[in-house]
């Protein structure tokens, strides 16, 4: 049992939605995966407290870390739909890893537009786990992408010293020692300079903190497209302490600075955004997201850089030259200046706006000074900003700001200056960021002032595109290298000596803008009157009263409905026509180059199409390499032409940044010349052409871009109701014109289709605004006689216009206005406009007098273009408390609640009838006697029931009428009657819709009065001075004398005789891959095509998404005014709108399609229009294609070809135009049906599978039960239809899946559609489209006999002979096969000659030796000849193998064999045919395998591999969906899946003749299979830890259907990289999306038992530790160095004292004690416990085990390598002892001893050959001790060691026994006392041998002299003592 509790507790701060009547009425809701709880309902309350706990069970289940939780607060509504307050998306992550499992929360609420509130919720969530299921941690990150290989992303060398910058600061960091080199990670590549990955990686260590922070992390870029030997690009280091040492342990979100590590100052390689986390034990992973934070913005990116302090970049000031601005907007509410002006209290202040800029860039800014009450301010100050190159921030944003006294400062608008448009790289043509003295433009929500905000606002923070021009600053940059700014000295003043240089850059021409509107279709329903106005800048923007008025804006008109969806304007023959003056900078050198390279572009992009298509359509070679040729001669032509240069004579003044460009721009075209050439000379290839063109067309993209563009865009606005509805913003530079026509822009002058559009991106419309047909010319007013109006039918008129309003008085009677409007005025109203006050401009004159000129729309009313109308009016009562109902004093009303005749009274209009009489609407929310009710009918919420407190109520009565009159002959008699009624247009107010008929409440009226002008001078400007001249007292209408004199701008229009009549004719022929918008998974399409003034609708095709109209639409009697040829160049686009038909509600949008149709100006034209796929789109995305074309007649005196044929009362598509049908077979295998998800909360048990395919439907049997067997009994379907020839054509198959329930239901549970048949099309009968045997179908998980075996004793046979090779296992052919670091642990096995398991770093088909694999078997088949079935061979065990490269050769065809059916051959390989066994074969040498075992190891799951396409059989899958979810719930982007296939091929256009024969009727049964799963899990690598050491105990989980299997019992413990090696099952789950798990090697054997046996299983048990015993027996010492204790003449015999210390790798020391002088015969005996010396040392490594603590359950194993160590010491009685050296030995890898002392040295241990001893077992010899030097680090001899070392296997040890040292027993070998010398003893105690055999055998002869010499002295002292008595004597005689 597993549930999650949620508790909701309360919420705080909830937005108040109730305006009117109180407070919000929340509750909440809560959401779990489609389950949702719902809380009690709190009136009246914005702070509730609800308490309440929900519980949800999860069946069992662990609950997933990456599960969410969606808590939604509405508000109640007893009427209507709810309200949203907020909502969250609660992740359950945290509470998952939590201990408890349970956690609180304060989460804050989110609107609809996900965007944070000030509300918040509280929640407590806790979950109970399923019984003994381990939760899993939490992911690390939000989001990730799989994958990720081992590869070349390796940790760095450490020992220096770094800094790192970090925010400003610096942090420290020592470089530590180099990770241990398992951890690397690799991401796979992108072919992009700014790639996005989104990889997680997890690095696991083991050791302690101290270790473990020193230690380097190294991220290394490489470039995949290199060679390795360049391919590196930067790296950065940092120390792992340093991540740990930060909040939360990580670096979450930052940038990541890439440097060259050989020379730092090479600068800035890259950028990477990455995020660190170091976590111990128990820590949880931060969150990537933290709740409530924004994103940081792109600007701010420096701040958010690791940068290493030793990587230079180089500084850099930007200068900003801040001279002047203009045209900003008003920012603050006049409301005080209006009540000084009352009050006359202080002077008023027009300029409501305060205005600075500043300055943004990297995240740091910088601003101007504040200007009062300025909308032009000129502030004259220069910038400072400092920054370092090459910097992350590519955009410079300077902000207009309003300054405010009380609120934040408001932004007026945003100018970018991207840094790649202001600079070029490159030594030759790069130049740094500059720019101007030039004006910058800033737009972004409309201008006009709103004292509220709004969601246009952040358009003026330049996120989106702006909708207005907002104005515009005149800035200089600079850049200046190699310093950086005083802060000091950041603003500073421009001195007047630099202002005067800029003046010359301010000189202003006259510009004028000219458009002309032909056509406004599509727009949407408008109550009020619609109109057009063309601005650039502010000039021409008609609520802008800073400047002068002009002709900008079409007149006012009622938007007629064109008879199916959208309206109309109808202008007729007068189309209106606007001109704009302004005033702009000369620049038209900057915007003609800027045009010329766009041509230029598009000439070489429209080449590259062809050539693309040429290429796709198999086009001629030789044709399509001429057409190259030629497309090289037109760019090389174009290329050379020399740029537009500025003419100082012209005005011109260019900037550093234009000569920059300019050389940039030459230096360019070039190389695009010189390459071109060279690319043209030689043989050409079209592909490499292509190649080539494409990177030419970059190129020219690059440098197409104009940063220096003063003059503004042109704005385009809808205006209704004194709103702007809708917008088209066009670049100036494309209607700009030019003397020379190869600068023109590309619509200057061009009749263009223009789609409005929605101003700001969160309106979420899918209907267009409105769809203009106009002409737009910009030029210099010099060159206006250019404009061309593109016809000689039509006469461009100007006119003053006016229109006189009056009232209706008391008595009824109409007379000129008082109070309302004046009498005389403007449309609007707002401006007095009498006619006599008009003042003709100067260089006009008038032609003619003034004459009545009625709108031309007032003709149409609001049935207007309908054939069925609905009348509809009101019945109203009232009454008193307590009193009756009686007749209200409006008793008859509309919707609105305005005055209407009686239903009696009312008159029918004029070509309509009644249809039936008057009827109660009953089909609302009424009453029975269709009575709804209300407190007050002003206050609305009518309610069906009455209650006490009701005072009013009504009732609708409805009426339907038909229209029998021609809308044309009804027009021109309405124009007639409006010209007996004096142009007269009448309405109930002035705010309100005209019409042409005076009504009972009709209480104004007005008429439009006109005057033509004629132009004496093409300069002179229209506009109008209305005189104030004194009127009559008794006028009303007379001008105040204070009152300022007015200016009014003309009407302009371009006027037509008559119009050429059309005929367009629409195939709609079909739609494929359509939005499924109803919750069954299909839709209900139709088609709305709209073209001009009409518009019209296919018919309703149900529950189809590919549906087939072949329908043909007749728009006749279309009118289009102009010259036929100019039509034909641009004809008006047809669009078609695709839509759900709904029975209730509007329909709902698919899509639309743009077209343009074939235009034919006479019947001789004998071209025939071809059906073409056009893309439907959805805003930006593509939801299906449309078949369709179009035809568009001129039909003024010719006849039109013959309609096309009916189909009841609709045309079908002409058989010339629709496609070509042939008799098609179509055989469909429905397998069956796999992992179906729920639908509407049951299981799918019974589906049926539903085939469609161009009308045709064919549905399987019902499969009775889902569980037991998920294939059809019957999986065989055939159809035999009509379909296209031609593929193009080709109708898509529409795949359903019903699920069969009780009592007849039969919901849709899924849908897939598919495409393309392509690769199920066979040419002919006998052709099999994909020629591969059906594979064996696994069995169901019902329906599974598991069967676990043991492992067995197979052992890997030799290649030269049948016997198994001793000690190889298959571990050893696995090591062997992985090669690398684990080639130790193979032992011998590659010398062997046996087969090897062959690890690719890619796909086999990439290797070149299986050139792509492009058969069904290895391409080198070897071939047994039996002469009979290969399943009666007893060597092949039934056929069981599960190769498939052994093959049967018959003695005649396999067409003849009954086994095969007609199957021609398996494969197309070359085969060999032995006559006898392929082991008596020389060139095999016994190879008893059927083929080489050459496999792949993937890093990554099989169905992943490429080549492996998800382990697809024979049949194909197909992804099923769903349609249409409910509302708040999404829809699941996979339900299940089906198991079909196809073969489609032609067949007998006879319908009699024989079909051919099946080409899918050998298939295997659809019943279960009774299977032999065998599962090997090698072992797993990179698990995540779960205990709190670190650790975890993996064990093996095996579930497979209903069979389980669990091998707890066998963890092993304490690891993260175990070694399973069992031949049992692994279980199909897989990690959390968000974080893997780690990995698993293994691979699963299914072996049908109706094939027979199996062959044994494979022994992968691991290899078990063995016991050796380590001998060592040192013989001898030679040279070794020791320290003299005595003074010594001869070194031949001198006595020292060494200590011999040996010891392994488990530190156990043994110590040898001896006094030596030549030998040291002594014996170490290591009885090692456990030495993975695994069968003769292929994975030789010692074991310790040992238990960390008592509690221990598991002991803790240490695998290190086996390594002996040998000490030499001087053993001294009296002070320590001195270290003379050491041996280290690997046994794995020990160093040959040799033979001699002299030929020992330490070039042994370096390089030298080396032995495995626990293959050679024993080894004698010489091996050198020696020291190593502290500061080189080089080996010093100092001794030399003579030992015998010898491993013995743990089973001889008690055969072999022996002794430590010479103790018993002293055998195996026997070591007798060693033969020391006499002279082996201790000094000082034996004083009379150290006399003998030191001192006196070494200085015996200087004794002897000595004592000779004493004698001498002895006797001559004698001598002298005695000679003076002896010779007296003598002289005496004595």
């Amino acid at each position: 049992m597993s549930t999650i509790q949620v508790t909701v507790i309360s919420a705080s701060d909830l937005p108040n939605v109730e305006r009117f009547t109180g407070k919000s009425d929340p509750f909440a809701t809560v959401d779990f995966q489609g389950d949702k709880k719902k809380t009690e309902v709190k009136e009246n309350e914005l702070n509730p407290v609800w308490d309440q706990t929900f519980s949800f069970d999860l069946g069992g289940k662990a609950l997933d870390p990456s599960d969410n939780l969606t808590v939604t607060v509405k508000d109640y509504e007893r009427v209507g739909r709810n309200r949203l307050l907020g909502e969250s998306v609660v992740p359950l992550r945290d509470v998952v890893s939590a201990p408890s499992h349970s956690c609180e929360l304060n989460l804050t609420l989110q609107d609809g537009n996900k965007r944070p509130t000030m509300a918040s919720i509280s929640l407590r969530i806790s979950y109970q786990p399923p019984a003994q299921e381990k939760a899993p941690e939490a992911p690390a990150a939000e989001e990730i992408a799989e994958g990720g290989e081992e590869g070349d992303l390796t940790y760095g060398e450490g020992g220096t010293e770094e800094t790192l910058q970090e925010e400003g600061g610096v942090v420290s960091t020592k470089g530590g020692k180099t990770s241990r080199g398992a951890a690397r990670r690799k991401l796979p590549g992108n072919l992009s300079n700014k790639p996005m990955d989104f990889q997680l990686f997890f690095f696991n260590f083991h050791e302690s903190p101290a270790e473990l922070f020193g230690d380097m992390i190294e991220i290394q870029v490489f470039n995949s497209r290199k060679l390795r030997s360049d391919a590196f690009i930067g790296s950065f280091k940092l120390d792992i302490g340093v991540v740990h040492r930060q909040p939360n342990h990580a670096f979450l979100r930052r940038w990541v600075l890439l440097s060259d590590p050989d020379d730092p100052t090479a600068g800035a390689k890259g950028y990477i955004k990455m995020s660190m986390i170091v976590l111990g034990p128990g820590e949880q992973p931060p969150s990537e997201k933290v709740e409530g934070e924004a994103e940081v913005d792109s600007d701010d990116i420096e701040a958010n850089l690791l940068r290493p302090a030793g990587v230079e970049l180089r500084p850099a000031t930007f200068i900003f030259r801040v001279f002047r601005a203009e045209d900003i907007p008003q920012m603050d509410t006049s409301a005080m200046q209006g009540i000084k002006k009352v009050l006359g209290v202080g002077e008023v202040k027009k300029e409501l706006v305060d205005p600075y800029m500043e300055v943004h860039f990297a995240g740091r800014k910088v601003n101007t000074k504040t200007l009062y009450n300025s909308d032009h301010p000129e502030w004259n100050q220069e910038l400072r900003l400092g920054m370092r190159f090459p910097s992350m921030c590519e955009v410079i944003k300077l902000r207009i700001k309003d300054w405010d006294r009380v609120s934040a400062d408001d932004t007026v608008g945003t100018g970018l200056l991207n840094l790649s448009m202001v600079s070029w790289p490159g030594e030759e043509d790069g130049f740094l960021p500059c720019f101007g003295p030039c004006f910058l433009n800033m737009y972004g929500s409309v201008r006009e002032f709103r004292t509220l905000p709004d969601e246009f606002d952040d358009l003026n923070l330049g996120k989106g595109e702006g909708v207005a021009y907002r104005g515009r600053v005149m800035v200089e940059l600079r850049t200046i290298l190699g310093e950086l700014p005083d802060p000091k000295q950041s603003v500073v003043d421009i001195t007047p000596e630099e202002l005067m240089v800029v003046e010359g850059f301010q000189r202003c021409r006259k510009y004028r803008l000219l458009g002309i509107f032909m056509d406004a279709s599509m727009i949407c329903e408008m109550e009020a009157p619609v109109e057009f106005e063309v601005s650039i800048g502010n000039y021409g923007n008609k609520l802008d009263t800073n400047i002068p008025p002009s002709s900008s804006t079409t007149q006012p008109t009622n938007a007629v409905f064109d008879g199916c969806k959208y309206y109309f304007l109808p202008w007729g023959s007068t189309k209106p026509v606007v001109v704009v003056t302004s005033f702009w900078e000369n620049i038209s050198w900057r915007l003609e180059a800027l045009n010329m390279l766009h041509k230029i572009t598009e000439a070489l992009e429209g080449d590259l199409m062809k050539i693309n298509m040429g290429l796709k359509t198999r086009m001629n070679r030789a044709e399509l390499t001429s057409y190259c040729v030629g497309m090289l001669d037109r760019l090389i032509a174009r290329c050379k032409k020399q740029l537009p240069v500025p003419q100082a004579e012209k005005g011109h003044r260019d900037t550093e940044l234009d000569r920059n460009m300019g050389k940039m721009r030459r230096k360019q075209l070039d190389n695009i010349v010189a390459e071109a050439q060279a690319l043209r000379d030689k043989a050409l290839e079209p592909e490499e052409v292509l190649a080539a063109a494409m990177e030419y067309c970059q190129i020219l993209k690059d440098i197409s871009i104009e940063p220096q563009n003063s003059i503004p865009d042109v704005m385009i606005w809808m205006i209704t109701g004194g709103s702007r509805r809708a917008y088209c913003r066009i670049p100036a530079h494309q209607v700009l014109f030019s003397t020379n026509p190869g600068c023109t822009g590309k619509y200057c002058g061009q009749l263009q289709t223009i789609t409005l559009k929605y101003p700001g991106h969160k309106h979420g419309k899918t209907d267009i605004p409105a769809l203009l047909r106009v002409k737009l010319w910009l030029g210099l007013q010099t060159d206006q006689e250019h404009f061309d109006p593109g016809t000689t039918e039509g006469e461009v008129a100007v006119f003053a216009e006016t229109y006189e309003n009056e009232t209706k008085g008391l008595l009824g009677d109409f007379s000129a206005s008082k109070t309302f409007r004046p009498h005389w005025s403007d449309a609007s109203g707002d401006l007095k406009l009498k006619k006599d006050s008009f003042v003709p401009p100067d260089g006009w004159e008038w032609d003619g007098e003034w004459f009545i000129n009625p709108e031309l729309s007032l003709l149409f009313d609001r049935d207007s273009g309908h054939k069925n109308f609905l009348e509809d009016i009101y019945e109203n009562q009232n009454r008193i408390p307590g009193g009756h109902w009686v007749e209200a004093t409006t008793s008859w009303s509309d919707i609105r609640g305005d005055t209407c005749p009686a239903r009696e009274e009312t008159e029918l209009p004029e070509g309509w009838e009644w249809e039936d009489d008057w009827q109660m609407d009953l089909n609302r929310a009424v009453d029975e006697e269709g009575w709804e009710y209300a407190v007050e009918s002003t206050l609305l919420g009518w309610s069906p029931v009455e209650r006490t407190y009701h005072m009013c109520r009504r009732r609708r009565w409805v009426r339907k009428r038909t229209f029998v009159e021609d809308h044309k002959a009804l027009a021109k008699k309405q124009k007639m009657a409006q010209a007996k009624t004096e142009g007269w247009e009448y309405a109930p107010l002035f705010t309100m819709r005209f019409h042409v008929k005076k009504r009972k409440m009709d209480m104004v009226r007005r008429r439009r009065w006109h005057r033509k002008m004629t132009a004496q001078d093409n300069s002179a400007t229209a506009i109008f001075a209305i005189e104030s001249n004194r009127m009559n007292p008794d006028d009303d209408d007379s001008d105040d004398e204070d009152e300022p004199k007015a200016v009014a701008a003309p009407r302009v229009f371009l006027s037509y005789d008559k119009p050429h009549k059309y005929q367009l004719r629409c195939y709609i022929y079909q739609a494929r891959d359509l939005l499924a918008a109803d919750k069954d998974s299909s839709s209900d399409p139709f088609a709305s095509v709209s073209f001009l003034t009409q518009s019209q609708e296919t018919e309703i095709v149900k529950q189809k998404l590919s549906p087939v109209w072949d329908q043909t639409l007749l728009f006749d009697e279309i009118e289009i005014y102009g010259d036929p040829a100019n039509m034909e160049r641009a004809p008006p686009h047809v669009v078609v709108e695709l839509f759900d038909h709904d029975s209730f509600g509007s329909p709902e949008f698919l899509g639309r399609s743009v077209a343009t149709p074939m235009v034919k100006l006479n019947t001789a034209d004998s071209r025939s229009p071809r059906l073409a796929w056009f893309p439907v789109m959805n805003g930006t995305r593509q939801c299906g294609e449309l078949l369709a074309t179009f035809e568009l007649y001129l039909a003024d005196d010719d006849e039109l070809p013959f309609l096309p044929p009916k189909r009841g009362e609709v045309y079908s598509v002409p058989p010339d135009i629709r496609p070509l049908m042939q008799r098609t077979a179509i055989e469909a295998v429905c397998w069956g049906v796999r992992n179906m998800k729920k639908y509407q909360l049951s299981s799918v048990n019974s589906p049926s599978v539903q085939l469609e395919i161009g009308g045709n439907t064919q549905e399987t049997k019902v499969i009775k039960s889902l569980k037991k067997n998920p294939n059809f009994d019957e999986p065989h379907l055939f159809f035999d239809v009509y379909l296209p020839k031609e593929d193009l054509y080709m109708p898509p198959v529409n795949i359903k899946v019903f699920d069969n329930r009780q009592f007849g239901r039969k919901p849709l549970v899924g849908v897939h559609m598919v495409r393309s048949l392509r690769d199920f099309m066979a040419e002919t009968a006998g052709q099999l489209a994909d020629a591969t045997e059906p594979a064996v179908l696994p069995a169901t998980m019902d329906n599974i006999s598991l069967e676990i075996e043991g492992p067995s004793d197979q052992t890997i046979p030799h290649e030269k002979g049948g016997s198994a090779t001793e000690g190889m296992d298959w571990w050893s052919k696995f090591y062997a096969s992985l090669g690398g670091e684990y080639a130790d642990k193979c032992g011998d096995y590659l010398q062997t000659g046996l087969d090897t398991i062959q690890v690719y770093p890619h796909e086999l088909e990439k290797a070149e030796r299986y050139g792509g694999l492009t058969t069904c078997c290895t391409c080198t088949c070897i071939l047994q000849v039996y002469p009979h079935e290969l399943e009666k061979a007893e060597r092949y065990g039934g056929l069981t193998t599960c190769c498939t490269c052994i093959l049967q050769v018959y003695p005649h065809e396999l067409e003849k064999a009954e086994r095969y059916s007609g199957l021609t051959t398996c494969c197309t390989c070359i085969l060999q045919v032995y006559p006898h066994e392929l082991e008596k074969a020389e060139r095999y040498g016994g190879l008893t395998t059927c083929c080489t075992c050459i496999l792949q190891v993937y890093p990554h799951e099989l169905e992943k591999a490429e080549r492996y396409g998800g382990f697809r059989d024979f049949c194909s899958t197909f992804q099923l969906a769903r349609g249409k979810a409910d509302e708040d719930e999404e829809a699941e982007e996979v339900v299940g899946e089906v198991k079909a296939t196809f073969r489609i091929y032609q067949l007998p256009p006879d319908p009699k003749a024989d079909l051919p024969p099946r080409l899918l009727g050998n298939l295997p049964g659809t019943g279960a299979e009774e299977c032999l799963i065998r599962i090997y899990v090698v072992r797993g690598m990179d698990l995540q830890p779960q205990d709190q050491n670190g650790l975890s105990d993996p064990y093996i989980k095996i579930k497979l259907g209903k069979s389980k299997i669990s091998d707890r019992d066998n963890y092993i413990p304490k690891t993260l990289d175990p070694v399973f090696g069992r031949g049992e099952q692994y279980s199909p789950w897989r990690p959390g999306p968000s974080r893997p798990e780690g990995r698993l090697q293994m691979w699963v054997d299914i072996f049908p038992k109706a094939l027979g046996p199996p062959n044994p299983a494979f022994d992968l048990t691991p290899r078990q530790p063995k016991k050796y015993e380590l001998r060592v027996i040192v013989w001898n010492t030679s040279d070794v160095m020791y320290e003299l204790r005595v003074i010594v003449w001869n070194t031949s015999d001198v006595m020292y004292e060494l200590r011999v210390i040996v010891w392994n790798t488990s530190d156990v020391m043994y110590e040898l004690r001896v006094i030596v002088w030549n030998t040291s015969d002594v014996m170490c005996v290591f009885s090692v416990p456990q030495v993975d010396g695994r069968d003769g040392g292929k994975e030789a490594k010692h074991r310790c085990p040992l238990q960390e603590h008592f509690w221990s359950l598991d002991e803790t194993v240490t695998q290190v390598p086996p390594r002996l160590t040998v000490q030499v010491w001087d053993n001294d009685k009296f002070s320590f002892d001195d270290f003379l050296g050491q041996l280290t030995l690997d046994l794995h890898k020990m160093p040959i001893p040799t033979k001699t002392s002299r030929k020992c040295g330490v070039k042994q241990l370096q390089g030298g050959k080396t032995v495995d001893l626990f293959e050679q077992k024993k080894c004698r010899g010489w091996w050198p001790a020696y020291l190593i030097d502290k500061d080189t680090q080089e080996m010093t001899l100092t001794g030399k060691l003579e030992m015998t070392v010898e491993v013995i296997p743990g089973e001889e040890v008690d055969a072999r026994p022996a002794g430590k040292g010479r103790d018993e027993p002293n055998m195996n070998p026997k070591l007798d006392d060693p033969q020391r010398p006499e002279t082996s003893f201790l000094w000082f105690t034996s004083p009379f041998k150290t006399f003998r055999y030191i001192v006196w055998k070494n200085y015996k002869w200087w004794f002897i002299i000595g004592l000779i010499l004493i004698i001498i002295i002895i006797l001559a002292v004698i001598f002298i003592y005695s000679f003076p008595s002896f010779a007296a004597k003598r002289l005496v005689g004595a």
